[in-house]
């Protein structure tokens, strides 16, 4: 595990679990306390159960596993219990580590040097994990690594905590457009918000861990200048993201801990979206060593 820690944050890393994040702790009242849902030490091998993890070369699900590009179909292996493929791939294998230092580590991955690759196209990533003072900053990027276009997108699955020591998670999220979805999957571009239980855009309470609506929706329609705001009794800490990302997906499953606060950059069946001519959708279409890089920060207004 690489360790980055300095006076106010204190984070987990393991390289050879796709870069995923073990723990995500702040300096609150004098000791360390769990921001990000901490991972029990039998889970370190398995990304989708630590604290935080890549989606890399495209978030969320592809209907049936499959989608359409420059008019060709592809098939891919079907990875979740919804018959879909889902938060790519990278995140399966182990990733080099080119730097590291007490607060920054880079890590790089490329699908050309495994042959089980779940993606007909070859690639690579970047992760850039950096601390500088009261904020904690990742960059990811994406390059077309073949010798035609290929399309993608990225971002990353943090889980948060619903309480820090007593104090529920409040929450305000910047997004006037959401996609309806079915089945997790949209069929149509973002659409105006207007149901109460998703429209973080005062910040309020989210629901406590026994309440018994799932919320597991797509939001859009934010920019760069405006922050997703974490409080916990006074402790507050914003979520910044580059223009690049534009969508968050907000998971907050019933009788659970924990939520998950997505940023990514395109939405959910983003590939089949961008097949329809839904260029809300953002995906990139990436010609032959093209790249795309974007990042997030976390950064602790008052803890």
């Amino acid at each position: 595990m690489n360790i980055l820690q300095n006076e106010h944050w204190s984070i987990g890393i393991l390289p050879e679990t796709g870069g995923a994040l073990v723990y995500g702790r702040i300096l609150r009242g004098g000791g360390w306390v769990d921001f990000l849902r901490p991972t029990p030490t039998a889970d370190y091998a398995t990304s989708a159960k630590c604290a935080s993890y890549v989606l890399l070369p495209w978030s969320n699900r592809l209907r049936a596993a499959k989608f359409r590009f420059l008019d060709k179909e592809y098939t891919l292996q079907v990875n979740y219990k919804d018959g879909t493929a889902i938060h790519g791939v990278a995140k399966d294998y182990a990733w080099r580590v080119d730097h590291a230092e007490p607060q920054r580590l880079r890590l790089s991955f490329r699908s050309d040097e495994h042959n089980d690759v779940n993606f007909p196209f070859r690639f690579s990533g970047v992760q850039e994990f950096t601390l500088e003072g009261g904020t904690f900053s990742l960059y990811t990027s994406v390059k077309n690594e073949d010798a035609r276009p290929m399309p993608a997108g990225f971002g990353h699955h943090p889980y948060f905590v619903r309480k820090m020591g007593a104090d529920p998670a409040r929450l305000e999220i910047p997004c006037p457009l959401v996609y309806e979805l079915e089945d997790n999957l949209p069929s149509a571009g973002p659409v105006p918000l207007t149901e109460e239980r998703l429209d973080f855009r005062q910040m309020k309470t989210l629901a406590p861990e026994n309440y018994k609506l799932l919320i597991d929706d797509l939001f859009t329609g934010h920019t760069p200048e405006q922050p997703v705001r974490f409080a916990y009794g006074d402790t507050e800490i914003h979520l910044r993201a580059g223009a690049l990302y534009k969508h968050i997906v907000l998971y907050a499953p019933a009788d659970k801990p924990f939520f998950a606060l997505e940023p990514v950059t395109n939405a959910n069946d983003g590939f089949n979206l961008h097949a329809q001519g839904i260029s809300a959708a953002n995906v990139f279409v990436l010609q032959p060593g093209e790249e795309k890089a974007e990042t997030f920060s976390l950064n602790i207004i008052q803890a």
